[in-house]
């Protein structure tokens, strides 16, 4: 065994999930039991053919962690449990068709109802973790003197050991376009990008209530902030100058929103249901 891997089982669990909140680090360390199996007694792990080697060991302290941890993340987004999607379950038929909503869409509703009746289209936008979620068409901005209702095509959501990662998602339409002559971003996309920081200007005072559970009056989507990653769908690949291609970075590094076509989309997702099928 390398150097490495003769660190004890619990530190080393321990330091490759960080970082963990504190009910997480409750969890291994209600587990330490586990990481004092040796190789003569981890009888219950070991194969017929003789005692368990500690490869086998680490693996099911390993496992045994990782599912503690995922019931711990799953139990806090309780709330989001109808919205829990199977991420790997994105087949390149499921694409195809996608494809084909896309190619004859003359509203934005076409792709909005197409994507709703299938949100595992949506999660290869998300990094990973414990669990993912896609909510389709949540209501915000409906409390204050002002009420005005801000309703995102999607929020998608990510749970991690660093807690919740939230981003939301405008829709447009397919035939609308980028940009200008100028390469100055057109009407309907900075409407789109509107739309979005309008959703943060909400956040920015009525957090609070967006993470609160809905059995106590909020919204119940937790860890929820206006701190969240944008994405805008709009249109189909062009040509783009280089004016609006610095635009579209910029707006990215500044505003923490991502422009894409319909046509990335389509290879972001039709890249991650070949690397499914393939696994």
């Amino acid at each position: 065994m390398s150097p490495q891997s003769e660190e004890p089982i619990i530190e080393r669990q321990e330091r490759e999930y960080r970082p963990l909140e504190p009910a997480e680090l409750e969890l291994m360390r209600e587990s330490e039991a586990m990481a004092e199996l040796t190789v003569l007694g981890a009888n219950d792990i070991a194969p017929e053919d003789g005692p368990a080697t500690p490869e086998m060991v680490e693996e099911e302290v390993r496992t045994h962690f990782s599912h503690r941890i995922s019931d711990y993340h799953h139990d806090r987004a309780s709330e989001l449990a109808e919205f829990s999607v199977d991420w790997w379950n994105v087949a390149t038929a499921d694409v195809d068709e996608f494809e084909l909503v896309v190619d004859n869409a003359t509203r934005e509703e076409d792709i909005q109802q197409f994507l709703r009746s299938n949100p595992a289209l949506l999660t290869p936008l998300l990094g990973g973790g414990h669990g993912r979620y896609v909510i389709p068409k949540p209501e915000l901005g409906s409390v204050g003197a002002n009420v005005s209702h801000r309703v995102p095509d999607f929020l998608l959501a990510e749970m991690s050991s660093a807690g919740m990662t939230w981003y939301g998602v405008e829709l447009e339409r397919v035939n609308d376009k980028f940009h200008l002559k100028n390469g100055g971003f057109s009407a309907k996309l900075n409407h789109a990008i509107e739309q979005i920081m309008d959703w943060r200007s909400w956040l920015l005072t009525n957090a609070a209530h967006a993470r609160l559970s809905r059995a106590e009056g909020g919204l119940g989507y937790p860890g929820l902030d206006a701190n969240f990653e944008g994405f805008v769908f709009i249109g189909r690949r062009e040509a783009s100058s280089t004016r609006f291609n610095e635009l579209r970075r910029q707006t990215q590094a500044r505003d923490n929103i991502r422009i894409h076509s319909y046509d990335t989309l389509i290879e972001i997702v039709r890249g991650a249901a070949r690397m499914h099928e393939k696994s």
